[in-house]
């Protein structure tokens, strides 16, 4: 492939950072351009980088590839937490790892995308995001909270669904249905999501 020329760059720059119109969907958070590198803050981790913070005020936050040129498997502990604008955040495929606290009161979120090589949610990932509507793991997710205890959802008032494969064999605290009173958990039958529901009292639904 030739070089742009220096006009062409430009057009295509102006182009990339273009924000969709009209209202926010989960499909529409695919178009959105990757947010500046310069907004986060990393720390090295083995294979790669976590995100450790984020001062984005955009109403969608598209998480980049690679930072400082590594690849970027950990949303860190706390690392995307207390954004008070996002609506929407999209996940690279090469984010493994959300660790505690990860979005924390993200007061306006209402869709997250995941990447598909997602392996382990911690707890407390999304507690109090109040707006929070529904939410996919990908194929092969393994590890729903496992150490500290605390709902990855708490507190996510308007949650209606959670979409969790057979994949995930290792479930701590998913939600607490007084936390979450419209969530429901859709799940493949005889998968630990329906049974770790019906255990809890939670509302499932099979795939």
């Amino acid at each position: 492939a030739g070089k742009t020329s220096s006009a062409g760059s430009a057009a295509s720059s102006k182009q990339a950072n273009a924000k969709p119109s009209g209202e926010l969907t989960q499909e529409s958070l695919k178009s959105y351009p990757v947010t500046p590198e310069s907004q986060f803050e990393t720390e090295d981790v083995s294979g790669g980088v976590s995100v450790t913070g984020c001062d984005s005020e955009d109403a969608v936050v598209v998480v980049p590839k690679t930072m400082k040129g590594k690849p970027v498997v950990e949303i860190g502990e706390a690392g995307m937490d207390n954004l008070d604008k996002c609506k929407g955040i999209v996940l690279p495929d090469s984010v493994k790892t959300i660790q505690f606290n990860a979005f924390c009161n993200d007061p306006q979120l209402e869709y997250v995308e995941f990447g598909k090589n997602l392996k382990e949610i911690e707890d407390s990932a999304f507690n109090g995001c109040k707006e929070l509507r529904s939410v996919n793991f990908p194929e092969g997710m393994k590890t729903i909270n496992s150490s500290k205890g605390g709902a990855v959802f708490a507190n996510c008032r308007k949650l209606q669904e959670i979409k969790i494969p057979a994949s995930a064999t290792n479930i701590g605290s998913i939600l607490m249905h007084a936390d979450c009173p419209n969530a429901v958990i859709v799940t493949p039958a005889g998968s630990a999501a329906e049974k770790w529901a019906k255990a809890n009292n939670v509302p499932v639904k099979n795939q």
